[in-house]
């Protein structure tokens, strides 16, 4: 009898879990999973871009809200850098990708919402924000290594349990009055024992890393500077999967 009786239960509780419809949430994640995955695009406007490069990053942002980067049911999360990293610590947008409905089950999940919220509140949203990611004048600082502890609280703040991808588009050189990559060719061994990396250091365990590089410095923008980088997420917990100079 009591074996009936937790089948019958059993029956019931995924009775009503599939017949409970599944909305997206404040977060245009699903009401039912939550995000999938999480994926952090961080955009240094601390320099303006060439023509080449305009058209370059307005491609990638076009790539984004067609979910070639983050996917239905990923979270996306995109800041930008600047100046100074305080003025920069929220992100300006933050939705899962809703997908356009295809997949939905017309009975529980209402497709033609997903679509609509997909168009209107992912990408229309996205795609708005490029001239907010660009800047006209170049700034006097560009805090790179404290925008990454920004980004790892961000990780941490969702704890998504699929995975974890950060998109940087940027020339990668870290200038602050504490560090300055405009100096010489940057040496992680070196600098990580500087004092004033010890406060510099960020939790991106499992993070896979892109990098939209900018060549606005092609004599410091060298292999030395992307092995720089390679060793200082490695040593944080996660690993540089591509490095994609972006033309112009």
């Amino acid at each position: 009898l009591g074996a009936h009786v937790l089948i019958a239960v059993a029956l019931v509780i995924a009775w009503k879990v599939t017949s409970e419809p599944d909305l997206p949430d404040s977060l245009l994640c699903s009401s039912r999973k939550g995000p999938l995955a999480h994926t952090i695009l961080l955009v240094d406007k601390t320099d303006p871009l060439t023509f080449t490069q305009g058209k370059a990053f307005k491609q990638i942002l076009e790539d984004f809200s067609k979910g070639k980067y983050a996917k239905e049911g990923e979270l996306l999360s995109v800041f930008v850098l600047g100046e100074d990293f305080r003025d920069t610590a929220d992100p300006i947008f933050e939705k899962c990708n809703p997908g356009d409905g295809s997949s939905r089950n017309r009975v529980t999940e209402n497709p033609e919402l997903w679509k609509r919220k997909h168009q209107t509140e992912f990408v229309a949203p996205l795609l708005s924000l490029e001239d907010r990611m660009r800047s006209l004048q170049p700034a006097k600082r560009s805090p790179i290594l404290e925008m990454m502890q920004v980004v790892s609280l961000r990780f941490a703040k969702y704890g998504a349990r699929g995975a974890r991808k950060l998109f940087v588009v940027s020339d990668m050189l870290h200038n602050t009055a504490e560090l300055s990559f405009f100096h010489a060719p940057p040496d992680f061994e070196k600098v990580s024992k500087q004092p004033a990396f010890a406060r510099l250091r960020s939790k991106l365990d499992s993070v896979d890393v892109t990098v939209f590089l900018l060549l606005h410095n092609p004599q410091l923008q060298t292999r030395r500077l992307s092995t720089f980088w390679e060793d200082y997420f490695k040593d944080m917990g996660g690993s540089v999967q591509k490095f994609d100079p972006l033309p112009g």
